[in-house]
């Protein structure tokens, strides 16, 4: 029996986990999505917050 696919992340939690990332010291973040505006808008939220510069 096959499990259904996990549903796909809301933003808010794309945001956090980013975050506990970047606490984390990655070097690197690739984030891949079916909705990338939606995605880019969050992460420039979340740079504009925490004072951070954004290149995309």
């Amino acid at each position: 029996m096959r499990r259904p696919a996990a549903p796909a992340s809301p933003p808010a939690n794309f945001v956090n986990r980013l975050e506990e990332l970047v606490a984390a010291a990655y070097p690197g973040v690739l984030a891949v999505s079916p909705e990338p505006r939606e995605v880019l808008r969050d992460l420039a939220g979340l740079c504009r917050r925490r004072g951070w510069a954004l290149a995309a």
